[in-house]
């Protein structure tokens, strides 16, 4: 439940255990953990060419990524028609405590984002992707070329169409 009106009128809603919600009228956007098919390894060694900044990049991510990471803890709901994904900068994380005495949450918004990734400061910026609902469905969109936007493993550019989740 939303700890006020506020934030019931923001585009997402951060939820801390996704058991039993029904997203009646929203979509729920969850992170996956690696044990539902995919491999951080596999994917920066599809991704990156230089060796050993491919292992420099799995040592750094593991703590995004491995079991019980932030990636796989986070779950939000979308209940707006446009959603901004992004990382909070440490400036506006630390604007957010002083306005409000606490940390921005996994999955809230703040300022110009949407829904706050969370992770390692410096692995997305603060309009990464968007998320829009049409009538037909939700679409994806890459904002930023100096972030890694996938879906489904596939890497996602700003010239690329919006893309139908599934």
């Amino acid at each position: 439940a939303p700890s006020s009106a506020a934030e019931a009128l923001r585009p997402c809603l951060p939820v801390a255990d996704a058991q039993g919600v029904s997203p009646l009228g929203a979509a729920m956007l969850v992170g996956l953990p690696q044990s539902m098919g995919w491999s951080l390894e596999d994917f920066v060694e599809s991704n990156v060419e230089d060796e050993a900044l491919a292992m420099t990049a799995v040592q750094v991510l593991g703590a995004e990524y491995d079991e019980d990471g932030v990636n796989e803890n986070f779950c939000t709901l979308i209940q707006g028609s446009i959603c901004v994904l992004g990382r909070a900068t440490a400036k506006m994380a630390l604007q957010f405590r002083d306005l409000t005495g606490t940390s921005i949450v996994l999955g809230s918004g703040m300022g110009q984002i949407d829904c706050h990734l969370g992770g390692i400061p410096g692995t997305c910026s603060s309009r990464a992707a968007c998320i829009r609902h049409t009538g037909g469905g939700f679409y994806l969109c890459s904002l930023s070329d100096q972030d890694v936007v996938t879906l489904n493993g596939q890497i996602m550019s700003t010239g690329m169409e919006w893309i139908a989740l599934e």
